[in-house]
């Protein structure tokens, strides 16, 4: 379960850089100002293609899907190919379900999982001193083309996650890399994204549905 929360988070992480229509605004960035348009976004709706290199299988594994992210602290990541899959988070809720289950599995009990999810939470919050205090950053900049190295400082997220590479260029991001510390890796590209949508309250009972029927049906 927690290697699907690091998937689902860390799309989220990317999602608010991804979006090349403000590239000219910037001549040379910062991380100041990349956390600045992090804090600003009132939502994220993105399609993804993420390819998964793992030690044990000789062929990458292709996923395709959609992610909405909902300040200050709210996800739904959904998978749709090559298998159905879904993450949501809202607030301290956390659920999953995929394929090989017919109700969402409620993580929300699972300290593991709170604590990794509010360690991740800071990034897309625009704490910058935060941001720091949790993670090493190394941030270098070209003219617009910017990287941004990740490394976790919490030992709990180091058991998952030995760093994630973001690169990009003004506030678009070109590419996202994100190494387990089993030396998996993920590579996650975006398309059409809108990072500043506003969700409608019936898009917002749509995208949590299928996690409150399971609260609702709950004894």
């Amino acid at each position: 379960m927690i290697r699907a929360l690091v998937a689902g988070v860390a799309l989220t992480v990317t999602a608010f850089w991804a979006n090349p229509a403000r590239a000219a605004e910037d001549a040379e960035q910062t991380l100041e100002s990349l956390m600045d348009g992090m804090a600003s976004a009132r939502g994220v709706v993105a399609e993804f293609r993420e390819v998964k290199l793992l030690r044990l299988l000789q062929n990458p594994l292709e996923s395709r899907g959609r992610l909405d992210f909902i300040p200050p602290d709210r996800l739904v990541r959904r998978t749709d190919e090559p298998a159905r899959a879904t993450l949501w988070i809202d607030g301290s809720r956390v659920w999953f379900q995929d394929t090989a289950g017919s109700e969402p599995t409620d993580l929300s009990g699972d300290p593991s999982a709170r604590q990794f999810i509010d360690n991740f939470v800071v990034i897309f919050s625009g704490d910058l001193s935060e941001l720091q205090r949790r993670y090493e950053t190394r941030f270098t900049a070209n003219a617009s083309l910017w990287s941004l190295e990740l490394s976790p400082r919490d030992a709990l997220v180091q058991r998952f996650v030995a760093s994630i590479s973001l690169r990009g260029e003004g506030r678009g991001l070109h590419e996202m890399v994100l190494i387990e510390s089993d030396g998996d890796r993920t590579t996650t590209t975006f398309e059409n994204v809108e990072t500043d949508h506003l969700h409608s309250p019936e898009e917002l009972q749509e995208l949590f549905a299928g996690a409150r029927a399971q609260e609702v049906d709950a004894p």
